[in-house]
């Protein structure tokens, strides 16, 4: 149980670590790189929607390796 307990205080010094470092967002390369290591939203309803007949391989591939940079209407 103590084990658990200071894991737990750990995991919420470093989101509240991460969060902090990472408000400027679009500015901030921290930001970047730990997004890049999570599933967003988007990313998400995109897994839940596939259809049987979607390759699961190239999904991965592209959520993996996807060089996406952002468009007109993603910058602002």
């Amino acid at each position: 149980r103590k084990s658990e307990a200071l894991l737990l205080r750990l995991q919420q010094t470093n989101r509240k670590m991460l969060e902090e470092s990472t408000r400027a967002q679009s500015k901030s390369t921290l930001w970047t790189q730990e997004r890049s290591k999570r599933l967003t939203a988007s990313e998400f309803g995109r897994i839940i929607r596939l259809r049987h007949t979607t390759s699961r391989e190239n999904v991965v591939k592209s959520l993996l390796y996807s060089d996406f940079k952002g468009n007109k209407a993603t910058r602002y």
